[in-house]
C-alpha cells in the first residue's frame, strides 16, 4: 500500500514538473470540497433493508496541479468512503435471528487528471483522462484483508464557473476497480461507476 501510494505521488510530481516546463503560462491550482460516491449494489458490501447498515459515501476532496487557459492537470484525492453492515447466519430469517458480527469496509479514491477546458464567458466545460486507483480494506471482527485495485484508466469531466482566479466546479470521475484478495478471489471497490465532487479552486 505504501509503495503504491508513493508511486502515485511521484508520478503526480513528475507530471506537474513536465507540464510546468512545457508551458510558460501556467498557474498553480489547488482545490478543496466535497465528494460523493455511487455505491456497489446491495449484496456486495451490504444487504438491502437490514437494520444496522451504514454507508459513508460522503467525504472530503482535494487537489493540486497546474492550469493554463485551456487545460488543467494534477493530482486529486477524491474521497475516502466506508461501509458497516451486520452479519447474519445464511440459513436464518433475519427477523428471527441475532447478528453474529459486523462487516466493515473502507476505501479511498485518488488519481491523476489531465483535462481540456473549453470556456464561454464565466462558464467552462472540462473533460479528459483520469488515471486512478480505488483501494479498500475489509474487516470482520479482528480479521481483515487488504486489497488494492490496479491503476486504472478512466475519464473525468464537469462544468465550472470562473470568477477571476477562483472557480466553483462540479465534476464526475470514474470509480470502479477490482483487486485480488490474498486467497485469490476478486474484490470490488466500494465505489461503482463514478464519484461526484463539488469543489472550490484557486489559482496562484
Amino acid at each position: 500500500m505504501a509503495a503504491e501510494g508513493a508511486g502515485m505521488k511521484r508520478a503526480a510530481v513528475a507530471l506537474l514538473f513536465a507540464l510546468g516546463a512545457a508551458s510558460a503560462r501556467a498557474d498553480i491550482e489547488v482545490g478543496a470540497g466535497l465528494a460523493h460516491a455511487l455505491p456497489q449494489n446491495c449484496g456486495i458490501w451490504y444487504d438491502c433493508g437490514v437494520a444496522g447498515t451504514r454507508l459513508g459515501l460522503d467525504s472530503l476532496d482535494w487537489s493540486v496541479g497546474l492550469a493554463g487557459d485551456h487545460w488543467r492537470a494534477g493530482y486529486e484525492h477524491a474521497g475516502r468512503f466506508t461501509t458497516s453492515a451486520l452479519i447474519y447466519p445464511d440459513a436464518c430469517q433475519r427477523s428471527r435471528c441475532l447478528p453474529y458480527g459486523v462487516w466493515q469496509g473502507a476505501g479511498r479514491l485518488d488519481g491523476l487528471y489531465a483535462e481540456y477546458v473549453a470556456r464561454l464567458g464565466h462558464w467552462h466545460a472540462e473533460v479528459g483522462p483520469w488515471l486512478y486507483r480505488a483501494d479498500w480494506t475489509e474487516r470482520y471482527g479482528r480479521r481483515g484483508a487488504y486489497t488494492a485495485g490496479a491503476v486504472t484508466p478512466g475519464i473525468i469531466g464537469g462544468v465550472g464557473y470562473d470568477l477571476g482566479r477562483y472557480t466553483l466546479a462540479a465534476t464526475a470521475k470514474s470509480c470502479n476497480a477490482e483487486g485480488h484478495a490474498p486467497d485469490g478471489g476478486i474484490y470490488q471497490s466500494i465505489c461503482k461507476g463514478a464519484a461526484w465532487s463539488l469543489t472550490a479552486r484557486v489559482r496562484f
